[in-house]
């Protein structure tokens, strides 16, 4: 009886186990083909099924960590047409 009850929780770990391990290897496909949206789309996947994944935090900070050092702030003296500017003025109704 003993035998057989742990042969049951062994195998429930190692499947457990192996059942997270194949979200983390999807991501870690996907982040090296350089796919945010397959990354986004297994982190969504992996939240809903197992949201205690340890592993799933440190791949959602993976995410945004990499897709953060994409986007980047130039700062030119004149906009280029076609993108997006924000212009700095002096606030000329400041009381001194």
């Amino acid at each position: 009886m003993k035998k057989r009850l742990f042969l049951i929780l062994i195998t429930t770990l190692l499947f457990h186990a192996g059942y997270s391990q194949d979200y983390y290897s999807r991501f870690i496909a996907r982040a090296q083909a350089n796919d945010t949206v397959g990354q986004l789309e297994v982190l969504t996947e992996w939240k809903a099924n197992n949201p205690d994944d340890a592993e799933l935090y440190t791949c959602y900070f993976n995410y945004h960590f990499n897709k953060g050092r994409k986007e980047s702030v130039a700062l030119m003296n004149e906009p280029t047409e076609g993108e997006n500017f924000l212009r700095i003025v002096p606030n000329r109704h400041r009381l001194i």
